[in-house]
């Protein structure tokens, strides 16, 4: 697949939640490089504290497993009631476990995502999360 190809942002703004400082890096880039805007929290509880001010962010892209007593999943069910404009995309290197459908199932429509993913399923991923609603 070609980069012109790929579906591309057009300067969203993605919050990116991922403790660890290699992995958050390349990501933020991976994420600009498809035309977003990108803002950056290394734990669950900083992520909500920035969500909680005037940002505009319209996705947040979390890892499931990190440090400071919030999990992605955690992060996901505050975003719902308190900013449900917002989508969430959730990132696991763990997805044999991370997919409980138990607690899959109270996120509603959350995407996870298995890491190590592509450039390519990550650019679909943020298109789809993106997309307007089809009306039936």
């Amino acid at each position: 697949m070609t980069r012109d190809q790929l579906p591309l942002g057009s300067g969203e703004l993605v919050l990116v939640v991922e403790d660890d400082d290699q992995v958050r890096e390349v990501t933020l880039k991976r994420i600009e490089s498809l035309g977003y805007a990108v803002t950056e929290a290394r734990t669950g509880p900083k992520a909500i504290q920035l969500l909680k001010s005037e940002e505009p962010v319209l996705l947040v892209l979390s890892d499931i497993v990190m440090p400071g007593g919030m999990t992605g999943y955690d992060v996901a069910r505050w975003v719902a009631p308190n900013r449900p404009e917002i989508q969430v995309i959730l990132c696991s290197g763990y997805n044999e476990e991370d997919n409980r459908g138990d607690v899959r199932s109270s996120l509603g429509d959350v995407v996870v995502l298995g890491k190590p993913y592509s450039r390519d399923q990550l650019a679909r991923a943020l298109s789809n999360a993106l997309a307007p609603p089809k009306m039936d």
